[in-house]
């Protein structure tokens, strides 16, 4: 498989496994109970952030597409949740320069699958 498709497919794996950790839990930034998407604070443009899970929350549609990720509000939940030095070292890391290998996306891909079945056990 191709980098690209191993990006998509890394990109999948993750987001299912967002949205089944966070199942049930309100919107990280505006507090709603709707079905949730993977919302991320820093943009998947990142790479070194991309599949971050503390950069990754559960958002309602509304907050994560239509207000672009709501981030003055994600911003203020990051900070509560692992605290503003965490924060700091999200917004660091994401100025890092980072080209996942293929074999980098597989082993990735493999631990979510393995994360998202350990999560649909309990």
């Amino acid at each position: 498989m191709n980098r690209q498709k191993l990006i998509k497919k890394a990109d999948i794996i993750f987001s299912s496994y967002i949205r089944l950790r966070d199942k049930g839990k309100p919107c990280c930034t505006c507090g709603n109970v709707l079905p949730l998407e993977c919302g991320h604070f820093i943009s998947r443009k990142h790479m070194a952030t991309r599949w971050t899970e503390t950069n990754s929350h559960g958002q309602c549609i509304e907050c994560n597409r239509e207000k672009h990720g709501n981030l003055d509000r994600y911003e203020d939940f990051i900070k509560m949740k692992y605290g503003g030095k965490h924060l700091e070292g999200l917004k660091n890391a994401s100025r890092l320069i980072c080209k996942p290998t293929s074999g980098d996306l597989e082993m990735l891909i493999a631990i979510y699958q393995n994360k998202i079945k350990e999560l649909k056990k309990l």
